[in-house]
């Protein structure tokens, strides 16, 4: 709390003498004028600086640094906030890594078995060692999940929404609520696409949308990646989800419906005409044309480079 005493102490004025005796109207004038000259406190460097000293191994940092940002940013301007709040991200998103080392090498925990369902589809309760365990990260919004059989530690980003929301900007709202609601309606799981069709466009079209038309977006590269890896998917589908039915030249259904809509209900967009190109290679079984256009596009941005990138955004 010591740095917080020196951010304090910067933002006061101080305007009584000693002996408690008023200035005159001259004298607070002139303090007023060389208060005017001071140079304005770096908020977002003290809150950074603040985050840095922070624990990264210790879950409480979380709410240490919540609490820091709305104490120091509660009247300051939104790029202030929006800048300041990336630190906080940087910290909340880290912090998985270290919570989920904690779990895998937990051996009470991996050892316990949980059958979620009973014969009737009933869904029974967790385990009190994975209870225990949630109760200890729930309230820095984070949540156990269980994807492919493991047991993890994945983000409650309600969170975000309950303590951030009032101080960013309209669009950093709008995409911490595009990563709440992706986060809760998972794009893929055990090698497999778990979005609808239609969603998968729709989330498509909102990042290329979003990408165009907030070039200076504080998160544009996430943005972007974020972007192209989606679409990557999308032209080459997934091992569970597969662009071609096993065995057959012909498109999967599921892939022959969201080009389909995407065609129908998003003519004029550019994943619309990244996307033709491609289809109609595969329409024509030319593996060659695929595999060119593939290159170009990652060569263009478009598409993702896995061989030399592979942090997933979704």
């Amino acid at each position: 709390m010591k740095l917080f005493g020196v951010l304090m102490f910067g933002l006061l004025f101080f305007t009584g003498s000693c002996g408690g005796s008023s200035k005159s109207k001259e004298s607070v004038r002139a303090d007023e004028e060389v208060g005017d000259k001071q140079p304005k406190k770096d908020l977002v460097k003290v809150y950074k600086e603040y985050v840095a000293e922070l624990d990264s191994n210790d879950v409480k940092s979380i709410e240490s640094a919540m609490n820091m940002y709305k104490q120091i940013f509660k009247d300051a301007n939104v790029e202030e906030c929006d800048t300041a709040f990336l630190a906080f991200h940087h910290l909340y998103e880290g912090m998985t890594y270290i919570l989920n080392e904690t779990v895998m090498n937990n051996v009470k925990l991996q050892e316990t078995v949980w059958i979620a369902f009973d014969e009737n589809g009933k869904k029974l309760p967790m385990p009190k060692a994975y209870i225990k365990e949630e109760n200890k990260v729930k309230s820095y919004g984070y949540r156990l999940e269980f994807p492919e059989g493991m047991i993890c530690i994945g983000y409650d980003r309600s969170y975000i929404s309950k303590h951030f929301y009032d101080f960013v900007s309209p669009t950093m709202k709008s995409y911490l609520e595009r990563l709440n609601k992706d986060n809760e309606d998972k794009f893929a799981g055990d090698a497999a696409i778990m979005i609808s069709e239609k969603e998968y466009v729709e989330r498509l079209i909102w990042y290329e949308n979003f990408e165009k038309k907030n070039p200076d977006f504080p998160y544009k590269d996430r943005v972007k990646a974020t972007r192209q890896q989606l679409f990557s998917f999308f032209l080459t589908g997934m091992d569970n989800t597969p662009v071609k039915d096993y065995g057959s030249d012909e498109i999967s259904d599921y892939f022959k419906n969201a080009y389909t809509f995407l065609e129908q209900k998003y003519p004029n967009s550019e994943t619309w005409r990244r996307t033709k190109p491609y289809k109609q290679a595969m329409l024509d079984n030319d593996v060659p044309k695929m595999e060119k256009l593939l290159s170009d596009y990652t060569k263009k941005g478009w598409t993702f480079d896995f061989e030399n990138n592979y942090e997933l955004y979704f």
